[in-house]
């Protein structure tokens, strides 16, 4: 049988220093140029994305709408938050009639019965659509007569 092979292994630490008291490495100019770089940059996209927020603020844009036109057509924005219900309604009710037509299925089982379903629905479902779309920020931008408007 043979026997055991033994090694030695010196596990002595081969610094001279202790690692805390190492002097600090001189600051590179390539690096503190780089740092001012990504900063400059960081700078720019900060700009860039508030530029962005402030130009999806569409609540803002038909503030600004209202408040131009106020002179010409001062009550358009009531007239709006009154008429956006009568819309939605109107909308909801051929959408209703428009789904209770398809739910007789020879309604689509031919070409003649599908064109008119889509003439009869389709454009008007589309423009109402639009048209809701259009008067209802509007509406939301139009300030309540029960608050005083913010500045």
């Amino acid at each position: 049988m043979a026997s055991p092979l033994n090694y030695q292994i010196d596990v002595s630490s081969s610094l001279t220093s202790p690692v805390g008291s190492r002097p600090p490495l001189p600051a590179n100019a390539d690096t503190n140029e780089l740092l001012r770089t990504m900063i400059e940059i960081q700078r720019e996209t900060l700009q860039i994305q508030r530029a962005a927020i402030a130009n999806q603020d569409h609540l803002a844009r038909w503030k600004g709408f209202l408040s131009r036109w106020n002179g010409e057509f001062p009550d358009l924005g009531e007239q709006c938050k009154k008429t956006v219900p009568i819309l939605e309604r109107t909308f909801a009710r051929m959408i209703q009639e428009a789904l209770d037509r398809l739910a007789d299925e020879e309604t689509v089982d031919n070409d003649f019965a599908l064109q008119d379903l889509l003439e009869r629905y389709g454009v008007r479902l589309a423009q109402l659509g639009t048209l809701i779309n259009l008067v209802t920020p509007l509406a939301d931008a139009t300030p309540n007569m029960d608050t005083p408007p913010q500045s």
